[in-house]
């Protein structure tokens, strides 16, 4: 039976993924006596992406095995009879999985993932036993330049198998979960995640909504389905149909993704988001922020989008509006005027340069923005 995980040390995933690579520089120096790294973690926390992210960041060959699909044969090989005298006598050949890493591995260095282990048959975890032990594949050998890595998850829900002892004690388990903050700059803004998500999911109110509660009869929020909503928005977006639909017909929407709660507290949030008017703003300087908090941070995310959307670099009126409404920020609710920065500098960072140089932001506010950036920076190590 799965174990309960609810009191156990976390870790954010990306140092958690730092410190499996580790694994791989002691190994490249002869260092043998060291346990597999297992990334233990509730789904749709980007466990997967993170690591093949990682990978070719660093230039190295990414191999994935998903173990709820994976076949036996793919990490035991087949046998092959032969005569020796009147004796029949059997050897395996070069698992499948083995002889692509040991392909790779002639090119430069491998990341090998072994997902879902908390999938795996009492076969593989067999298999695993030997590899993770002997750091071998019935009897061949894995080249040094490979680190495996395990992805999975601990509970029944995600149909957690019992595991050998035997081989949890040759890994080294951490509990993972997603930091918001890391995810939003390093993943989400880089791949245009809707921005109306972004801001909901910015707010501190809103916050525990990012990766819900496992959940095996309906959908619950996550990364992975924030990202998905995202992508399914933008479509119906470009094909006029999202403005088709009704409130309920909306909502339902939401909900297949993230689930009833957190879509009805996400519909609440973007009426208010889309409820500001960003072109009449910019077109005629005329604005009012908002008293209400949650109001107040969609006026700011609405206007930092629209302005993205709308800059022209030779439009000086629309930079004196965003300047002017950002020194407003600045004096009663400086985060939010940070964040308007940080939020146009993840998306065109020559947009920012353009405005500090031209002098039109404020020193004051650079130097509380370069404050908050060195804090940010050095929490995420």
């Amino acid at each position: 039976m799965a174990q309960s995980t609810s009191n156990v040390q976390r870790i954010t995933l990306h140092v958690a993924i730092k410190l499996a690579f580790s694994n791989l520089e002691q190994r490249l120096r002869g260092i043998t006596d060291l346990s597999t790294p297992y990334l233990s973690g509730a789904p749709g926390g980007g466990k997967t992406q993170s690591m093949r992210a990682e990978a070719y960041k660093r230039n190295m060959h990414f191999v994935s095995r998903n173990l709820g699909m994976a076949r036996a044969e793919e990490f035991g090989g087949i046998p092959e009879i032969s005569k020796k005298g009147d004796e029949l006598h059997t050897t395996w050949t070069i698992p499948e999985l083995l002889c692509e890493i040991r392909t790779k591995a002639k090119e430069k260095d491998v990341i090998c993932l072994l997902d879902d282990w908390h999938l795996s048959s009492s076969q593989i975890q067999a298999m695993g036993y030997e590899m993770f032990s002997d750091y071998t594949l019935k009897g061949y050998k894995i080249p040094k330049n490979v680190l495996i890595v395990l992805a999975g998850n601990d509970t029944a829900a995600a149909g957690a198998r019992s595991q050998f002892s035997a081989v949890m004690n040759r890994v080294s388990k951490f509990y993972v979960e997603t930091d918001f903050e890391y995810w939003k700059h390093v993943y989400a803004y880089p791949n245009n995640i809707s921005d109306p998500i972004l801001s909901f999911l910015d707010t501190k109110e809103n916050r525990p909504f990012f990766h819900g509660k496992e959940d095996v009869v309906n959908p619950w929020p996550s990364p992975r389905s924030y990202t998905n909503l995202s992508y399914m928005l933008k479509g119906l977006s470009e094909n006029g149909l999202m403005e088709t639909l009704s409130d309920y017909e909306e909502l339902c929407l939401y909900s297949s993704h993230i689930g009833i709660e957190a879509a009805v507290a996400f519909q609440t949030f973007h009426k208010i988001y889309r409820s500001f008017n960003t072109d009449a703003i910019f077109n005629t300087g005329k604005y009012k922020i908002p008293n209400d908090p949650i109001n107040r941070y969609a006026f700011t995310s609405a206007i930092s989008s629209g302005f993205y959307n709308r800059y022209d670099g030779n439009n000086k009126k629309d930079k004196n509006v965003f300047v002017k409404i950002l020194d407003d920020l600045h004096i009663n609710y400086p985060e939010l005027a940070i964040n308007s920065i940080r939020y146009m500098a993840a998306k065109d960072l020559q947009i920012i340069k353009e405005l500090t140089t031209s002098g039109k932001i404020k020193p004051a506010l650079l130097q509380d923005l370069l404050k908050i950036s060195q804090l940010l920076s050095s929490g995420r190590q």
